[in-house]
């Protein structure tokens, strides 16, 4: 669908946006990354960006580039951070650093409690 609207040259603002969150939500990593990295491009302060494109990254099993997505994002709005620890704790576990991930989490969890 977003794929058919860009090549229409049918483009508002956001779309690349709307297409990256879409392809994430649908499980199209890949997709997910080539939009969100697009979108980035035009709209380097947009911190949710960064965030969906660290999640992308995360589906692809590529940690060390869905870590430096969410300093991004934190970097760009420090209201993230609960969901910035979380998919640090992700990445963390994902290179096997049980250790920093279960701290990650826990933190959440006592944060939140």
């Amino acid at each position: 669908m977003f794929r058919r609207a860009i090549s229409l040259k049918a483009v508002h603002r956001d779309l690349m946006f709307e297409a990256g969150w879409a392809a994430l939500d649908t499980g199209h990593h890949d997709a997910a990354v080539g939009f969100l990295a697009k979108y980035l491009k035009r709209n380097p302060d947009n911190a949710k960006g960064h965030e969906f494109l660290s999640r992308a990254f995360l589906g692809l099993g590529r940690p060390d580039e869905a870590a430096a997505a969410l300093e991004r994002a934190l970097a760009r709005d420090p209201a993230l951070e609960p969901s910035v620890r979380y998919f640090l704790g992700q990445a963390a576990f994902q290179r096997g650093e049980r250790s920093a991930a279960a701290q990650a989490l826990n933190r959440i969890q006592r944060e939140d409690a």
